[in-house]
């Protein structure tokens, strides 16, 4: 069933596009001007109409409270300075019952621009007081996917 799906971090708005081709009404935040101008791109060349783009900090998201039906967190959390916050942010723009899709790389996965490595037990450990795992999986050697539904 079609809902309101966020992409925290969308960059150049892949996923928010394919959310939208499914049929959901897609929003993509990030905090990259140009980045958020190559997926109005994509946007409009697919001539997507229920896919968005805004410019926002996942630490401070710019929608009321329960807003959405899925957050999808993909390959965001290593680059933001505080996981916690952008979790509790996430979680008060998400509507009663709503689903994490969240994806992150393994420790195999190393780059620069990441703060951090989160390991699947540790992600556990951040999403306790939010959300209930319900699947936490290895998509390949470098990244795993956790999809959780909200305690609220």
């Amino acid at each position: 069933m079609p809902g309101n799906v966020l992409e925290v971090g969308c960059a150049e708005g892949f996923f928010t596009r394919q959310f939208a081709k499914s049929g959901h009404t897609s929003t993509g935040i990030d905090f990259s001007r140009h980045f958020l101008e190559l997926a109005e791109k994509h946007r409009n060349e697919e001539g997507l109409d229920n896919a968005v783009f805004i410019e926002a900090r996942a630490e401070k998201l710019p929608f009321p409270d329960s807003s959405f039906e899925t957050i999808f967190l993909g390959e965001i959390l290593e680059h933001v300075k505080d996981v916690r916050q952008v979790l509790q942010e996430s979680y008060r723009v998400a509507k009663p019952r709503a689903t994490f899709i969240i994806t992150l790389p393994t420790s195999m996965m190393r780059s620069p621009d990441h703060r951090r490595v989160i390991m699947p037990r540790q992600l556990r450990k951040y999403l306790a007081p939010i959300a209930d795992v319900k699947n936490l999986f290895v998509i390949n050697a470098h990244h795993y996917c956790c999809i959780a539904d909200l305690k609220k």
